[in-house]
């Protein structure tokens, strides 16, 4: 059946583009056919005898999921006939136009020089979400000409809504005193005159604490007991912070290490019942009937919350896809019991997502 609602979206971010001389920035959510709105484009503007160079942030977007859009599309005409490139390798490239594909990755001072250091005719850049600290950067590329933000989507049943879920959980004694310590720490240097060297040594403390959250014994045996609870089902994705809690954790994982492996593809295809990752599928990698996510290390990222929630919106509109937080407590030196940082990120990540009305879920 077709999506009149979604149609009508792609339609209208289109025309867009089409009004700005189709120079722009499409800033839409995961599931809402951002990949179907390049490719219109690419068919006006490659009928008219321009050069077009496709850019992207991974290799399996470049080769696999955006020739296989092609295809869907009835576009497959246009394979082998544009230049398709990463944006590691693409800092040197010129044409007529730039089709920049998960464009909030390439706002980075190294890979934004595609954009400055060559000249376009028509630039079409498109995201599922542009992190604020990137807007002024974004903006010198080209104008947001189109905008959707995730609420208005789910209320339009363009895509399906999504349930969060806690799932608390106690720090084991040796994890609970390190915490404690960290705690300590930035008490200490937060009383201190904030000169560049007290700054330096608070950047180095928050990475060293988010590290040695992302790697948690007491998270890794919590998540694992929480996969056999919702294997039956379920087609579970789970995103970890290091590449080794993800081989813990799971039976199956892809990520950096491994990922010459099948497990991606025997996920997609529904042959094993979950799979463990790392960064990799975060964004720009399209999978469907995932209906249950697990972060097993939360950060605090509006951007990462919404890219990793992505991977569930391709449900039909009126299911549920099911959002698992992992979210340590610990017991303060003067007693009781407290939930650490990692609530606080969770909720400045998902404060526009519907955090507020987060359920509860006690793995036993």
């Amino acid at each position: 059946m077709i999506n009149e609602e979604k149609l009508k979206i792609q339609r209208e971010a289109i025309e867009a583009l089409r009004l700005n001389s189709f120079t722009g920035i499409v800033i839409l959510p995961t599931g809402t056919g951002k990949t179907y709105v390049l490719i219109e484009a690419l068919k006006e503007l490659y009928e008219k005898g321009m050069r077009v160079l496709y850019t992207c942030d991974s290799t399996r977007l470049r080769d696999n999921d955006f020739v296989e859009e092609l295809k869907k599309w009835g576009a497959s005409e246009y394979i082998d006939v544009i230049e398709r490139q990463c944006y590691a390798s693409a800092y040197k490239k010129n044409g007529d136009v730039l089709l920049a594909d998960e464009g909030d990755y390439a706002l980075s001072p190294e890979y934004s020089k595609l954009f400055f250091n060559n000249k376009f005719k028509h630039i079409i850049f498109v995201t599922a979400t542009l992190d604020t600290k990137k807007v002024s950067l974004a903006k010198k590329i080209a104008p947001v000409v189109y905008h959707k933000k995730l609420k208005e989507i789910e209320e339009r049943k363009v895509v399906n809504k999504c349930q969060f879920v806690y799932v608390p959980f106690r720090l084991n004694d040796r994890e609970n005193k390190r915490y404690v310590s960290y705690n300590k720490t930035f008490r200490n240097l937060l009383v201190q005159d904030r000169t560049s060297y007290i700054t330096k040594q608070l950047e180095n403390l928050q990475i060293q604490r988010q590290h040695f959250l992302a790697g948690l014994e007491s998270s890794a045996y919590i998540c694992k007991k929480l996969i056999n609870e919702l294997h039956t089902g379920s087609k579970i994705l789970i995103f970890c912070g290091l590449t080794e809690q993800a081989d813990k954790i799971c039976k199956w994982s892809y990520h950096a290490e491994n990922e010459e492996n099948e497990n991606l593809d025997k996920f997609e295809k529904g042959e094993i019942p979950a799979l463990a990752v790392c960064g990799k599928v975060n964004r720009g990698v399209n999978l469907t009937g995932v209906n249950t996510v697990i972060i097993e290390s939360p950060k605090r990222s509006e951007t990462l919350m919404v890219q990793r929630t992505g991977r569930g919106r391709r449900l039909d509109v009126d299911e549920i896809l099911y959002v698992y937080l992992l979210i340590p407590y610990f017991q303060p030196e003067f007693g009781g019991v407290r939930a650490t940082i990692v609530l606080d990120w969770v909720k400045d990540a998902a404060k526009e997502m519907g955090i507020e009305e987060a359920k509860t879920h006690i793995v036993k």
